[in-house]
């Protein structure tokens, strides 16, 4: 585990960790406490020059901040999709490099992770060639129309304008917050900035603050005694000016 300093996970802690005995580094894309996004590319690299594994759960960014697994050198991304990609609840994606299929053995196999599923009285074992060997049981057909509409819905919004919309927002926030006296905790600069803002309740308990602006009709999550607020680009300036009025 490496640890976080000031709301952020250095790069430098990172690469310290990595040794040769290193198999695999597993992240978030954003954290979910602090709101920081990691630099994935420079992660990927130092991942490829120590021969590690590099797995990426994108949920707190997907489908509010521009992704591309091959570009940052990503090996696996897992992640659900009921946050920022706006899927229902229990289904979610998975990506493996296929040249790491080989070395990444199933936990567990059923008809759906071998290559002759469809013949109910054939019991070879043999796997599928793709990520399909990992699917063991029935599938969440449900689940994956949603998701598969969701997906089709924010790329025609376009990941690039959802991210300058949700931007926008927590600027506006960011700067609203000091003047009602609260400290932002989550890291705004540039590449590491995200939809997620964290901030701390002078004092206050967060938890009885997030009821109180619930009962307002503002919905805020209590997270590591600090407040945390996660707009997405369908919310507005005068949602979050609601947001700051409703603040003790």
């Amino acid at each position: 585990m490496v640890k976080e300093i000031g709301g952020r996970i250095p790069l430098e802690d990172l690469a310290a960790a990595v040794d040769k005995k290193t198999r695999l580094l597993a992240i978030s894309h954003v954290e979910f406490a602090s709101g920081f996004r990691h630099d994935l590319g420079r992660i990927g690299e130092l991942c490829r020059k120590r021969r590690a594994i590099f797995l990426v759960d994108p949920i707190q960014g997907l489908g509010a901040l521009p992704f591309n697994a091959a570009e940052m050198g990503i090996d696996i991304v897992a992640t659900g999709g009921h946050k920022w990609l706006l899927a229902p609840e229990g289904i979610g994606l998975l990506c493996v490099r296929p040249d790491l299929m080989d070395r990444i053995e199933p936990l567990s196999v059923g008809a759906s992770s071998v290559r002759d599923s469809g013949s109910y009285l054939s019991y070879d074992p043999t796997l599928r060639p793709t990520a399909e060997r990992y699917e063991c049981g029935t599938i969440n057909m449900c689940g994956a129309f949603g998701l598969g509409a969701a997906i089709e819905f924010l790329r025609s919004v376009r990941i690039a304008r959802i991210a300058a919309e949700i931007r926008k927002v927590t600027d506006h926030l960011c700067n609203g917050l000091p003047r009602k006296g609260y400290k932002l905790f989550s890291p705004r600069g540039e590449g590491e900035w995200s939809g997620i803002l964290s901030f701390e309740t002078k004092g206050l308990d967060p938890g009885a603050v997030a009821l109180r602006l619930k009962e307002a009709g503002v919905i805020v999550a209590a997270r590591e005694g600090r407040l945390r607020a996660s707009p997405h680009f369908y919310n507005t300036i005068e949602e979050a000016d609601r947001l700051l009025e409703a603040l003790p």
